[in-house]
């Protein structure tokens, strides 16, 4: 998300992933950290969430990965942020699992450094 290479969603039929909409397409997507609020500083807790993007909107604009902060609107799905990892992942890792009763419900997992986040996909089939 956001180095090298866009980090790609593609999927032939319409899916509903952390509640937000996608239809049928190939996407850039990036992670996008979204800064708590609030008075107290302490207590702020920044949120994340993944922005799927029109891959089309992106290439007239020229924009690398790494460039992600440049990019504007898309689609937005939150993310949930697990406890933290006990031992760092030196490298992004993402998996995906299918619930075994409903075929068409996935759990996405994100994993980079000490952090862990999961949404739910549901394919509409």
């Amino acid at each position: 998300f956001g180095k090298d290479a866009w980090t790609t969603f593609d999927t032939d039929v319409p899916v509903t992933v952390g509640g937000a909409k996608l239809e049928p397409g190939s996407y850039y997507v990036a992670l996008q950290r979204v800064p708590g609020t609030g008075a107290d500083e302490k207590a702020r807790v920044d949120s994340y969430a993944l922005v799927f993007l029109d891959p089309s909107v992106v290439r007239k604009k020229r924009l690398d990965a790494f460039q992600a902060d440049e990019t504007e609107g898309g689609v937005i799905a939150p993310l949930t942020e697990g406890p933290p990892a006990e031992k760092a992942m030196p490298k992004l890792g993402i998996a995906m699992s299918t619930n075994k009763e409903k075929k068409n419900e996935m759990t996405l997992m994100i994993g980079i450094g000490p952090k862990r986040f999961t949404t739910p996909i549901v394919a509409q089939l």
